[in-house]
Order: C-alpha cells, then sequence, then structure tokens
C-alpha cells in the first residue's frame, strides 16, 4: 500500500505531506480546486512521462517521494532487487525534474522511467477515462480474461509466445533475405563486379611492388653512374689491394706484419663480393628504361580507379572484395534453396502455434461464459439489473498476435429483448463506468496489484447508482487500497479517509491545499458536495 506521499513545487502545490490508509480513499473539491493534482503526482511515482511543464511557477524543480509497503509474495519477488535487507518490505520511489535532468530511483537506487513503469505496474492499477475506453481494445480484455488462468494455462501461454517470437524472427529474416536477394538482378551484377575486377589479375602487394619499383626507375641513372664509378675505383683498388697482400705474405715471419696478413686477408673476399653485387645491379638497371615506367605508371593507374570505384582503401582489400563477391554469388546460386529452408521452418513453427493458440481460446471461451456471469451479477449491483453480457472468444488461425489467434469482444445488451452489441456502441459514459467498476470487482481477486486509482469514476451517474458504486468501491477496499476521486457525496460518503482540496487565489500566486478531514469535517464536506457552498438548515437535518 502507498502510507505517505510527498509533493514539493509539483503545479499549484508548493510543499505537502499526506499519510494514506489502507483502504478508501476520496479525493473530493470544488471544480478546479486541483483534485486531480494528487493522481498526477501518484501517477508520476508509477513512471508517468514529466517535463518542465509541471514545475510551479516561479521554482525550479519539482520533488515527489512515495513511501509503499508490501506483504504479496508476487511483489515483492518484482521488487526484490531493490529491497533494503532492514525493512525488505518497504520501499522509497523519488521523482525529480529541474531544467536538466529526471531523476528517479527506487530505495535510493536509480532506476529508467521504462522500467519503472513495468515495475510499479505489479503493484498499481491506474483506471480513468482512458480505461473506459480500453475496453473497446482488443488486447485489454484478452487481458483482463487470461488474469483467471491456472499456472497451466500461463505456461501454455509462454511457450506460445516463445514460439511466436521465434515466427516474427523468421518472417523478418525472409523478408530482409527476399529483399536483399532479387536472383536475376543481383546475379548479373556479381557478374559484371567480378569480371571487372578480375579481367586486371591484381596480386596482393602487387600495389606496394609497383611504387617501389617506380621509385627505383626513377633514380636509375644516378645509380648507374655510381655504380659505375664504384667499379672502376673497386678495380683499381683490388689490384693495388692483392699486391699488398702479397708484400705482407712475404713478411709473415716477423711477427708485427703476420697479423696484420690475417687481419687484412678477408677484406679481399668482401671486395670481390661488393663487385659481383654492383655487375648485378648495373645489369638491371641497364634493362630498365622510360618505357617500363610508363607501363608501372598505366598499371598504378588502374589499380587507382578500381580502388576508387569498389571504395575500398588498398588493393589487397580490393582483392578481399573480389573473394567476398564471388562468395555472395556462390550464395545466391542457392537461394532457392535456403528459400526453402526458411519456408518450411515458418511452416512448422506456424503448425505449433495454431494447436497452442487453440488450446488457448478453448480456455478463454471457458473462462469467458463463467466471468459474464460473475460481471453480470456485480453489474446487476450498480443499477444495471436488465444488462444481457456475452464475453466472445473468436478463433481465427489467420490472425496471430502475442496472444493467440483469440479475438476478445464484450457484447452486451442494455435492455430486455435488445439485440447484444459491441460494448462501445452501446454503454454511455455512465454505464461504462459502471461496467468497468463490476469487471475490476471480477478480476481484483485474481490480480496481484493492491493499489487501484479510479479517477472520477461517477463520470455520468448520480443519485441512488452512485451510492452502490460507493458501496462496490467500499467492498473491493476490504482486500485493496483504492484512491477515488469523486464529486459525489453518495460515493465521499464510503471514504475511510476524506481529503479535501483547496485552492487559495491571491494576486500573486495560486495555491492547492490538501486537507484530511475528521468526521465533523467530512460530514460538512458531504453536505456542501449535495447542497454547494451555502448549507441550510434542513440539508443538515437530512
Amino acid at each position: 500500500m502507498l502510507t505517505y506521499l510527498k509533493i514539493k513545487n509539483f503545479i499549484t502545490i508548493s510543499e505537502c505531506e499526506i499519510d494514506f490508509k489502507n483502504k478508501l480513499n476520496v479525493i473530493t473539491g470544488e471544480s478546479g480546486a486541483g483534485k486531480s493534482i494528487i493522481f498526477n503526482a501518484i501517477e508520476h511515482l508509477f513512471g508517468k512521462a514529466s517535463n518542465q511543464s509541471f514545475i510551479k511557477a516561479n521554482q525550479s524543480f519539482f520533488e515527489i517521494e512515495g513511501y509503499f509497503k508490501f506483504d504479496n509474495k508476487t511483489i515483492l519477488s518484482q521488487l526484490a532487487e531493490y529491497q533494503d535487507d532492514d525493512n525488505p518490505k518497504q520501499f522509497f520511489i523519488y521523482r525529480k525534474v529541474d531544467s536538466n535532468k529526471n531523476i528517479t530511483r527506487i530505495n535510493n537506487k536509480a532506476v529508467t522511467l521504462k522500467l519503472l513503469k513495468e515495475l510499479t505496474s505489479s503493484f498499481a492499477v491506474v483506471i480513468s477515462q482512458h480505461h473506459q475506453l480500453m475496453l473497446e481494445k482488443h488486447h485489454y480484455l484478452i487481458q483482463i480474461i487470461d488474469s483467471f488462468f491456472e499456472q497451466a494455462d500461463y505456461d501454455l501461454l509462454y511457450s506460445y509466445q516463445q514460439d511466436y517470437q521465434h515466427f516474427l524472427e523468421l518472417n523478418r529474416d525472409l523478408k530482409s533475405f527476399n529483399e536483399n536477394t532479387n536472383l536475376d538482378q543481383s546475379l548479373d551484377f556479381l557478374d559484371f563486379q567480378i569480371n571487372d575486377i578480375s579481367q586486371h589479375n591484381f596480386k596482393m602487394d602487387e600495389e606496394l611492388e609497383l611504387e617501389a619499383l617506380k621509385n627505383k626507375i626513377k633514380h636509375n641513372s644516378k645509380h648507374m653512374a655510381n655504380s659505375k664509378a664504384i667499379l672502376r675505383e673497386l678495380n683499381e683498388a683490388k689490384n693495388s689491394f692483392n699486391e699488398i697482400i702479397s708484400r705482407l705474405s712475404q713478411l709473415s715471419d716477423i711477427s708485427t706484419f703476420s697479423n696484420y696478413h690475417q687481419q687484412l686477408a678477408p677484406v679481399n673476399d668482401i671486395l670481390s663480393e661488393l663487385n659481383h653485387d654492383l655487375s648485378l645491379n648495373l645489369n638491371e638497371f641497364s634493362d630498365l628504361s622510360a618505357r617500363d615506367i610508363d607501363q608501372i605508371e598505366e598499371r598504378l593507374d588502374i589499380i587507382f580507379k578500381q580502388k576508387i570505384k569498389y571504395k575500398v582503401n588498398t588493393l589487397n582489400d580490393l582483392i578481399a572484395l573480389l573473394a567476398e563477391l564471388k562468395t555472395k554469388k556462390h550464395n545466391l546460386a542457392n537461394y532457392s534453396k535456403q528459400q526453402e529452408t526458411y519456408l518450411k521452418k515458418i511452416n512448422d513453427i506456424k503448425e505449433s502455434l495454431i494447436d497452442k493458440s487453440k488450446r488457448l481460446n478453448f480456455q478463454r471461451q471457458s473462462i469467458s461464459i463463467d466471468l459474464s456471469k460473475k460481471i453480470i451479477h456485480e453489474a446487476s449491483q450498480l443499477n444495471l439489473g436488465n444488462i444481457s453480457l456475452n464475453i466472445d472468444s473468436r478463433f481465427n488461425d489467420n490472425q496471430f498476435d502475442k496472444f493467440g489467434c483469440s479475438k476478445i469482444s464484450f457484447l452486451i445488451s442494455l435492455n430486455p429483448g435488445a439485440p447484444l452489441k459491441d460494448i462501445s456502441k452501446v454503454a454511455s459514459g455512465g454505464e461504462l463506468s459502471r461496467i468497468l467498476l463490476s469487471i475490476y470487482a471480477v478480476i481484483s481477486t485474481q490480480a496481484p496489484q493492491n493499489i487501484f486509482l479510479f479517477d472520477e469514476i461517477d463520470t455520468g451517474v448520480g443519485g441512488i447508482t452512485a451510492n452502490h458504486i460507493g458501496q462496490k468501491l467500499k467492498q473491493l477496499s476490504n482486500h485493496k487500497q483504492l484512491f477515488c476521486i469523486t464529486h459525489l457525496a453518495q460515493i465521499a460518503q464510503h471514504a475511510d479517509q476524506h481529503i479535501l482540496v483547496k485552492k487559495l487565489n491571491n494576486i500573486s500566486k495560486t495555491e492547492s491545499t490538501f486537507i484530511p478531514l475528521d468526521e465533523k469535517e467530512k460530514h460538512s464536506e458531504l453536505h456542501r458536495m449535495v447542497g454547494g457552498e451555502t448549507i441550510t438548515e434542513k440539508l443538515l437535518i437530512n
């Protein structure tokens, strides 16, 4: 249950603190006083999207704090990650919005707004005009039916949803595969690209080798002149060096010179190797010509244009792309086989989906019969005694969704002999309110949520009917915590806690205040709701 709420700088509230009771909490006040602000604040704790427009005028931020206490094991398991070891059943939810950031925490742990909404949906339900419109929505209705599932039914639904997710993925993959594999056109284009690259017979690292050879040719003349000069000097030096070695050998019997002979002897071999290498290089230089560099430039130009054309950085990347294109062509050649594989998987899983959805629909039909009777019984207590209701669960194996192939609709008749029609085409706003309350009166015992917010559930009703609604809310509050905004004294009289909203206006500001009423104050407020601002003696006696 929500035990405590603190609001600061929110819409027309500067600051307020409210302690709530476990059962029926009713909020009343004149139109425009700000009754919905409490609901708005509580909905922020349940993950409602927010922005700076909710900040009170002339303030820079708003804060909302809520303290909750739960005993339900299902709810506690959903919130287990955020439990406080010292107070495992108590949870503190905090929202702050300013011009720079949106802070959201559970027990001082930061959470996203989406996660907050998901977690709080396990323990709270907000019922408003929007929810009345939800009675026309298939998915909303089917979840009402499914709330009465046994564990085996939930297991079947989970298994179906796993298959359904796989079914969607396979269809997406097949669609993408078909879109990306226009067979004839794709094969023609691949053939063109493969032939366009292959005709040049590129080799790995060829570009680097050509650049090196190009530089070598550019320096050809200089290298040839240097090589020839070195050879001339080397030949002359070698003859002189050989003469020196020969003379030293004749002095080898003198120990001083024998060492020199030994040290200089290898030099002769080095000079011979140098002579050999220079001669080879000179022959290579002689083979290179201006014609060779023209051919190299032409080849490098082809490589450059191909790299630009296929948007790659190096020739090696282009060669790798060629390999990828050949692989893609090979895969396309097996297109029909791959498509058949996709189709077989889809058909197999579709058969499983149909089987499981048939079983789910059978359970829903069985639940719908019993649920219709229970809702009719509840509605009869809300002055809808002539109601006929049929919850129709039709099976259509061509319309898959995440709940199966069931199409749920609430068909009602509010007058004897009138045909059953879709609820949205028969019921007025007030009748929709009562039908919605009847539904929640039935499903509340099944629902794990223990906080229900009824936002102006009294729309379009009055008199005795309003009193019946109040009695029904009181009955629901025996096992759920209820919050209700109402304009009607017939409903407000059943409150366990009655909160009055007043708006104070002056020249500089507008302020909303929330006043928990004692029994005497509650009595006065009920009479005001019945008779207006002036409470006559006759009205007080009544």
